[in-house]
């Protein structure tokens, strides 16, 4: 049987990372591959800081936060969305445990501004045949066995455009206690033969929604459980991304049903939750129980997607952001109560009907890369902080930078993957 444990209590202290750096917004751009030395969002853009380890401890029990613009995110497993959709998982206090085999397919979890889908764990085991047996979909990447970061893997060194071998001054920091492997992005290596999914996280499949085939990413998760490097989408996307958002042209028509085919497919959307009240747990007072207004958020605010159009080339999805699965509570690493709370986004995003592979495949950086289908915003695996070898320490721009949480001041130790227990 597979666990994940989320008490955030008693986990070492560390930086607070993005949860105070995340900009608002995002969308494909050039990330620290526009040249060595010129930088990522900070630091020296070579060394990119892992969210997944720097920032869990944050994380409120449905693997989730927010920086202050109060856009509230998932970095991998989304447990609480995979509970509400029956995705081979089960709850048993505030442990989320992976259900044994026999499995069933995973639901769409959400989808990428590409246009493709994001399944959860779990597909066929083989990507051509829907009577396979289902298998979970096992990452390409590992851990590089390495003590000092003076080279890279090849599909890190061609995405940061230096050589594999790295000239001293990209060199990144000794593998120790506070820079334990896995604490940068970097520090993964992939390897196409030891798992199903290819370099994006992804793979062409059937799928119970696709029977004649689709491209499709995967949430990746071990044996164990826990979250699978790179967790939900690699470091580029697939397909092609025209641009996150855009206006709803004339003559568009709203949809709650699944009269017309549509990538992504309008009727995966979560709006079933959509007329309810976002709910909240605030880790000053839990024991209170859930509630409908907080810091940020003075009026009550309906969850999930809220509504969802269409157009020949396009389907718009708008809602608030917010998730129809309690939220929080949030607490910081020192066993406080975290600053930041989520607020109404009153987001539209559109995603093209017709996904189409990209030639040169776009690098996605900070802030969402597509939508869960709560309309919960989905990023990446980074933290906008980076190893910078004049400070000798991982920076990061804003509130987070020198003398802030993120900065050489603020620096603590860092937290390992969560353990299995019992």
């Amino acid at each position: 049987m597979m666990t994940r444990t989320f008490g955030l209590m008693g986990l070492l202290t560390i930086i607070l990372a993005s949860a105070f750096a995340q900009p608002p917004g995002g969308g494909p751009e050039r990330g620290p591959g526009r040249g060595p030395g010129r930088g990522g969002p900070a630091g020296d853009g070579i060394w990119m800081r892992n969210a997944v380890l720097a920032e869990s401890p944050t994380f409120d029990p449905c693997n989730a936060h927010q920086p202050p613009t109060g856009e509230y995110h998932y970095h991998d497993n989304p447990v609480c969305l995979r509970l509400q959709l029956n995705d081979n998982i089960h709850r048993d206090g505030t442990r989320y445990i992976e259900n044994a085999a026999p499995w069933r397919h995973s639901p769409i979890l959400g989808w990428a501004y590409d246009g493709n889908p994001i399944y959860g764990p779990y597909g066929y085991s083989n990507p051509k045949d829907a009577g396979s047996p289902i298998a979970r979909m096992r990452s390409g990447f590992r851990l590089r066995s390495i003590s000092q970061r003076h080279a890279m893997a090849r599909w890190a060194a061609e995405l940061h455009g230096v050589d594999a071998q790295l000239d001293e001054q990209h060199y990144g920091p000794d593998v120790d206690s506070k820079h334990p492997l896995g604490w940068y992005v970097e520090d993964y290596e992939f390897l196409g033969s030891n798992g199903e999914l290819d370099l994006f996280n992804g793979r062409y499949t059937v799928t119970p929604e696709f029977p004649g085939g689709t491209y499709a990413y995967f949430v990746t998760i071990d044996e164990k459980g826990q979250p699978a490097f790179p967790y939900v989408l690699g470091r580029q996307y697939f397909g092609a991304v025209p641009g996150r958002q855009g206006h709803v042209s004339a003559g568009t028509l709203e949809v709650f049903d699944s009269k017309q085919p549509a990538a992504p497919l309008l009727s995966s959307w979560l709006t079933k939750y959509s007329h309810e009240t976002a709910q909240v747990l605030d880790a000053r007072n839990p024991e209170a129980g859930a509630i409908t207004t907080w810091p940020g958020q003075s009026k009550p605010a309906h969850p999930d997607v809220s509504e969802v159009l269409y157009s020949k080339d396009w389907v718009y999805v708008s809602g608030s952001g917010l998730a129809s699965h309690t939220m929080g509570p949030w607490r910081d690493p020192g066993g406080g109560a975290f600053p930041n709370w989520p607020t109404d986004q009153s987001f539209q995003d559109r995603f093209p009907r017709s996904p189409q592979p990209a030639t040169v495949k776009a690098t996605n950086m900070l802030g969402p890369l597509g939508r869960w289908v709560n309309g919960v915003a989905l990023f990446n695996m980074l933290d906008g902080a980076s190893w910078s070898n004049r400070q000798k320490d991982d920076m990061m721009q804003g509130p987070g930078g020198p003398g802030g949480p993120g900065g050489p001041n603020g620096r603590g130790g860092p937290r390992r993957p969560p353990e299995d227990e019992e």
